[in-house]
């Protein structure tokens, strides 16, 4: 079922976006509250661990919402919803209830932590960093190169490709214009910006296309021993690459042989697998030291927030940043997001002036909201 036949006129906008979805956070919670840590706060009077309600934590006000030709458009949560939370239940269910996962459960367990890794706000803002240094460059390349391709094709007299069509939850966050002279050449323009619009759109094409290669990698559950619950995270899957002890990154990739992935999925249950190195147990219970040196890893990949079942002593490994400007500074941006990012996503949708070259439409940049 796509969600695009389900929307009817009338249907209320789902503008409270949860980047990590109640149905996931529930598992840490204790009476519907879920202990939380903040790595931004705005004094040192504010508690390192506080309680919060689930509804309250995990969102942003129109993180996926987006201003397309026929208005704001919620198709984009809808779909995750539907076809990466909702087929997840079950088998987090009957891993909760120590019952054994058949592959179409772990099928849609990876597809839950594609999802997982890519609508987080940490990956929003890596996207709007990397775009600022090669979106202009790409899209140049994209079109000279098509350009010249069809004018091959033209001068051999050789049929242009038909035109493929392909189905897409989200709107096309790409214009191409064309401008004929009298001549019979001409220009051609292609604007995009590097923002939310076309985040989401990207994101789209991940968990249909690149998602493949997680479901290639043979995955494992790991067991946390008594007294070392698994922490989770607003950034909760891990793409790690361990060189050796204190050498490590978070630049692993879904397909990069020797990365290893790890998913919490409860205080008790977390989701790995190392590529390239087959895994013989489906189920296993490490070690005290092995736990902490993955809770440490979730603790320091975290991007605003640190959830857990419990406070526990985490100030060692991630001290919190205390700073009255750079947390109001996070409040404001936020604030601003949804009037900034739906501005520049009209201008695009608006007819515009041609120039003789490829262009990037600015908008505003999402400021760094961690340390």
């Amino acid at each position: 079922m796509n969600p695009t036949e389900n929307k009817v006129a009338g249907d209320v906008l789902r503008v409270k976006n949860h980047y990590v979805p109640e149905m996931y956070l529930k598992n840490w919670a204790q009476r519907g509250q879920v202990a939380t840590y903040a790595l931004l706060v705005p004094n040192t009077s504010v508690p390192h661990w506080k309680k919060r309600s689930l509804r309250g934590i995990g969102y942003h006000r129109h993180l996926y919402t987006y201003l397309g030709r026929d208005g704001e458009s919620d198709l984009f949560e809808c779909w995750l919803g539907e076809k990466f939370e909702s087929p997840a239940v079950i088998p987090i269910q009957k891993m909760l209830d120590d019952q054994r996962l058949s592959r179409e459960d772990w099928y849609h367990l990876t597809r839950f932590l594609a999802a997982q890794d890519v609508r987080t706000p940490a990956r929003l803002h890596e996207f709007i960093q990397r775009n600022e240094q090669t979106l202009q460059q790409e899209l140049d390349k994209t079109v000279q190169a098509s350009i010249a391709k069809l004018e091959r094709l033209a001068r051999s007299n050789r049929p242009f490709p038909k035109v493929e069509v392909r189905q897409s939850v989200t709107e096309s966050p790409f214009k191409v214009s064309i401008q004929r002279n009298p001549a019979g050449d001409g220009y051609c323009k292609a604007e995009a910006v590097s923002g939310r619009k076309l985040w989401v759109h990207m994101s789209e094409h991940m968990l249909t296309d690149t998602l493949q290669h997680l479901h290639k990698h043979r995955w494992t559950i790991f067991e946390a021993p008594a007294g070392i619950p698994w922490l989770t995270s607003d950034k909760p899957v891990v793409r790690l690459n361990y060189y050796e002890p204190g050498n490590y990154d978070f630049k692993g990739g879904w397909g990069n042989q020797g990365s290893e992935i790890l998913f919490p999925l409860s205080p008790r249950h977390l989701m790995y697998t190392r590529i390239g190195h087959p895994l013989a147990k489906r189920k296993e219970l490490v070690s005290e030291e092995l736990a902490v040196l993955i809770n440490r890893f979730i603790a320091e990949h975290a991007h605003s927030y640190i959830f857990a079942s419990a406070p526990s002593d985490i100030e060692g490994i991630r001290p919190r940043h205390v700073s009255l400007e750079a947390f109001l500074n996070e409040k404001h941006a936020w604030e601003a997001w949804h009037q900034q990012q739906s501005q520049a996503e009209a201008e695009l949708i608006a007819p515009s002036d041609y120039v003789a070259k490829a262009a990037s439409t600015n908008c505003t940049i999402f400021p760094t909201v961690a340390p």
